[in-house]
């Protein structure tokens, strides 16, 4: 199984000290969708804080190593979190130049995920049908988008859990046109079991 996602690496314009090491770049690692929620939902509303927790988680720094950087490299730090939690995998795979399959059921992942089934470096989306929508409806309300992403991957939310943050992101934007669109959307013959 192949990791598509690369850490990104951002050149510093003046370097600081970590551990007694001057460092000239930074590396941004991926965020599981949950510690991603997690980070977002312990800063509230508050957007500087938002980002510079996310800026922190992304690159493993403390808030006094993060106080070292000069203005420019932070905004440079604020763009690469902005580029890698803010795009779906879509994003990745053309950014990346990664031939992706175009079947609406697959969902290719661009960081492997541990599941009961083993690693799974793609998840086949079961369509939903209108006896799970009837489900999700008996849901809670706060509860329903959650229903109905996991009976459509056919994971547990703690496997979904896992998923980086685009490939949530993709997740969603899958399971939104399923709700949505009608079938003229969906090109013929695009479902892996067509």
């Amino acid at each position: 199984m192949q990791q598509i996602w690369k850490s990104l690496t951002i050149t510093l314009l003046k370097p600081i000290t970590i551990a007694g090491n001057n460092k000239t770049s930074l590396m941004l690692t991926m965020l599981s969708h949950d510690q991603h929620r997690t980070l977002i939902d312990a800063a509230g509303d508050d957007t500087t804080t938002i980002y510079r927790e996310l800026v922190k988680a992304g690159t493993g720094l403390t808030e006094s190593e993060l106080k070292q950087l000069v203005a420019p490299d932070y905004n440079s730090l604020l763009q690469a979190v902005d580029e890698a939690y803010g795009n779906t995998s879509d994003y990745w795979f053309d950014k990346l130049e990664t031939k992706q399959s175009e079947a609406i059921d697959r969902l290719p992942l661009l960081v492997p995920i541990t599941t009961a089934q083993g690693q799974l470096d793609a998840l086949t989306l079961q369509l939903p049908t209108v006896a799970a929508l009837d489900l999700m409806d008996k849901q809670p309300e706060d509860q329903r988008d959650l229903f109905i992403k996991v009976h459509c991957a056919g994971l547990a939310e703690e496997e979904l859990n896992q998923l980086a943050v685009p490939d949530w992101k993709a997740l969603d934007q899958k399971v939104a046109d399923f709700l949505s669109q009608t079938g003229n959307f969906f090109s013929a013959g695009t479902t892996s079991n067509a």
